[in-house]
């Protein structure tokens, strides 16, 4: 019986590594042989590794005939998509079986330089006592935003009479509780800065939408509310604070502290569309915002 020969080439894949909200596995072809070639028949020696994950897409990186990545595209039919690795370009999309990406799409993947956690950006979890003010501060924030980033997102948590969150934009059946967190760590991998507006007292029925944010911002009018509210946020659930500000009807604004937190106080009356917010308070927020 003739030996049986190594196969001529390695191939390793990577755990599942994310681009923003794209879930995909590198695999990275390695020519073993002396010569550093690979012949046609060897293609019946090549097995795919069973850590695929068909649920996502695959980048294939390495130096190889093209007749190699043309079977391995056919090969990798099963997942959500296949892109070739170009130096000059990055993963161009050459398959896909979903909606994930486009045909011909460039994604900017570096194999060399994968990140296996998902790629969140910050959100901003806006809270305090209930008041028009508050959710009209919120809007305000998100609408400055935007004028500058276009993937800037902006929620707004109702805690239903029912038992159960409702997201703004989403019914119930559409956002059931076990949802709703995911929902917003969605958000972070697509956007590059959320807002969520709570409109509800600190108590532990909202711990797993606070678990789903990173930053806390606190509007009140009262000053007492403060306290509780930094002790939820910041102590419970580990949130880094942003800032304090106070809303009080009749008082001009004013800047009290920048560090270690910004702390300023802004007249409670609804402001005019064409007042815009505190530089200072923007350039807080400016600083979450992921870069591109």
């Amino acid at each position: 019986m003739a030996p049986v020969l190594p196969s001529p080439i390695s191939i390793s894949l990577s755990p599942t590594c994310y681009y923003r909200e794209l879930p995909y596995q590198v695999l990275t072809l390695e020519l073993t042989s002396g010569d550093r070639l690979i012949q046609p028949q060897d293609l019946g020696k090549i097995t795919i590794p069973a850590s695929l994950n068909t649920r996502g897409g695959v980048v294939i990186s390495g130096r190889a005939p093209i007749w190699l990545y043309a079977y391995l595209t056919h090969e990798l039919h099963p997942t959500a998509w296949v892109a070739c690795y170009d130096p000059r370009l990055g993963a161009v999309v050459v398959a896909t079986h979903s909606t994930q990406t486009n045909i011909g799409q460039v994604l900017p993947i570096d194999p060399t330089q994968i990140d296996t956690q998902p790629n969140l950006a910050p959100a901003l979890l806006v809270v305090g006592p209930n008041h028009p003010s508050k959710d009209h501060f919120s809007q305000t924030l998100q609408q400055t935003l935007a004028a500058d980033y276009s993937q800037i997102a902006y929620q707004k948590a109702h805690w239903e009479p029912q038992g159960h969150w409702q997201l703004q934009g989403h019914s119930p059946a559409e956002q059931p509780d076990a949802t709703y967190a995911e929902t917003l760590l969605k958000l972070r991998r697509q956007r590059d800065l959320v807002i969520v507006a709570v409109n509800s007292d600190s108590d532990p029925r909202q711990l797993p939408i606070l678990e789903a944010c990173s930053h806390y911002l606190i509007i009140s009018d009262d000053p007492q509310a403060i306290a509780p509210w930094h002790q939820f946020c910041g102590e419970r659930a580990n949130l880094k604070a942003v800032g304090i500000v106070h809303h009080c009807p009749n008082s001009p604004d004013q800047l009290h502290s920048q560090n270690p937190i910004l702390e300023l106080t802004l007249d409670a009356t609804e402001r005019e569309a064409t007042t815009p917010l505190p530089a200072p308070l923007l350039q807080k927020i400016y600083q979450l915002i992921r870069s591109p």
